[in-house]
């Protein structure tokens, strides 16, 4: 990991790029940052940033639209998406599980505040083939009322949010390597 990233470029359009490398994964944030808790995936795609993340990694917000996660990793290795995720957890405990495992271990009662839910991202990335390199990195909310801004619970516990999301993002970096792409499912066990 290089900390912060050197060459990093300025955000173009929703993407933070390394020109100077070859680009082979990403993590992506999903989410509404107008419905409080629900921009969590953004706060941890802006906390990396000024972290660092390796070279071949790119930061991406696809804010409201999950099917950006398609079009993204369609030509990656692999991508880790953060978004917020109703899985009967203490606010801001964060678990990370394979795309196969979302319809599993995250409550979808009821509307998205996204256009469409990430159970239907997942089947669209079974369908093209690419489930397999998609994990998802999910923070349970303390809120997703509307305003802008982190609830209190999230704001306290973000650090540590993304400590978990970088470890994550490591296991995959170091299992998929900086060029090669790799056919496993799931590069980490939790």
């Amino acid at each position: 990991m290089r900390n912060p990233q050197p060459g990093l470029s300025k955000v173009e359009g929703s993407a933070i790029r390394n020109p100077k490398s070859v680009v082979t994964g990403a993590v992506i944030s999903v989410g509404n940052a107008l419905m409080t808790d629900d921009g969590i995936g953004e706060a941890v795609v802006d906390g990396l940033a000024q972290a660092g993340v390796p070279d071949n990694v790119r930061l991406v917000h696809a804010g409201a639209d999950p099917l950006r996660v398609v079009q993204e990793v369609e030509a990656l290795d692999f991508a880790l998406v953060v978004d917020a995720a109703g899985m009967n957890l203490k606010p801001g405990e964060v678990r990370c599980f394979p795309a196969e495992d979302v319809g599993e271990r995250v409550r979808m009662n009821g509307p998205s505040v996204h256009g469409i839910n990430l159970n239907a991202v997942v089947l669209l990335a079974k369908r093209l083939g690419i489930a397999g390199r998609l994990r998802f990195a999910g923070v349970q909310p303390g809120s997703l009322e509307p305003g802008h801004g982190l609830s209190p619970e999230l704001r306290q516990c973000l650090p540590d949010v993304i400590a978990r999301v970088r470890q994550d993002l490591e296991n995959m970096v170091e299992y998929y390597g900086p060029k090669g792409r790799c056919d496993a499912r799931d590069p980490t066990e939790e």
